[in-house]
């Protein structure tokens, strides 16, 4: 006797019919999400294409460069000029007064102190100086006693030096040893001896605007005497 066979179980028609219709629907929802992505995606989120600047890159500048300003061309600066200071060539006019008064009995170039083997007594400190103002001067006067030489005199030479021989001048009174100092708008050195029973001398070298203003004296130096040639010649 045959054994009986099991009956076959057959999906319900309904059910494939379900399986498939789900299977469309899915592939529907999917297919408008990748559509509805595409449609609303902004223009910025589109990568940037070869040649293309980049939105987030700033445009390249089409203007010219501007010029660094360029400083004007300098204009040379003269320097300045020494003063021009006229020596005068009367001797009463190197002082703005009459200084007889105070010479104790000396006066003003009396004739035997002109003689050409008095001319240049004493009128330096050393052969430099001497050098230098017997090829400068312009004038001198001096206070003499009358008749003759004693034991007081005072010389003054006025000489109109270069800038070389000015600058040489002061340097050689300092290296002298000599007491230079600012005075007047100028410089002026000063050295003399210690005081013995014969009393003492010295020299007062004055120098401004290339003038050099060249004293010495023997127990004769009036007060303010060469502040008066320094007024009389520069006005102050």
């Amino acid at each position: 006797m045959t054994a009986e066979q099991p009956p076959t179980v057959r999906t319900p028609l309904y059910r494939r019919t379900v399986f498939w219709l789900v299977m469309v629907i899915a592939v529907l929802v999917i297919a408008l999400a990748v559509t509805a992505g595409v449609a609303f995606r902004s223009p910025g989120d589109t990568a940037p294409t070869a040649g293309t600047p980049a939105a987030s890159d700033p445009p390249a500048s089409t203007a010219e460069p501007t010029q660094e300003p360029t400083d004007p061309p300098a204009t040379s600066t003269p320097s300045p000029t020494t003063r021009a200071v006229a020596i005068p060539g009367d001797c009463r006019n190197i002082y703005t007064k009459d200084w007889t008064p105070e010479m104790h009995g000396e006066v003003l170039n009396p004739a035997w102190s002109l003689e050409e083997q008095n001319a240049n007594t004493g009128r330096a400190h050393d052969e430099q100086f001497a050098t230098l103002l017997d090829a400068t001067s312009e004038i001198t006067c001096a206070w003499h006693g009358p008749y003759g030489g004693n034991d007081m005199m005072l010389r003054t030479d006025i000489a109109r030096l270069t800038a070389e021989q000015f600058d040489g001048a002061v340097v050689h009174a300092q290296d002298l040893g000599w007491n230079c100092y600012e005075e007047l708008g100028g410089t002026r050195c000063v050295t003399e001896t210690a005081m013995t029973a014969d009393g003492n001398n010295g020299y007062s070298y004055f120098f401004r605007d290339g003038i050099w203003i060249s004293t010495r004296w023997t127990n004769l130096q009036p007060d303010g005497y060469t502040h008066d040639i320094v007024k009389a010649l520069f006005g102050n």
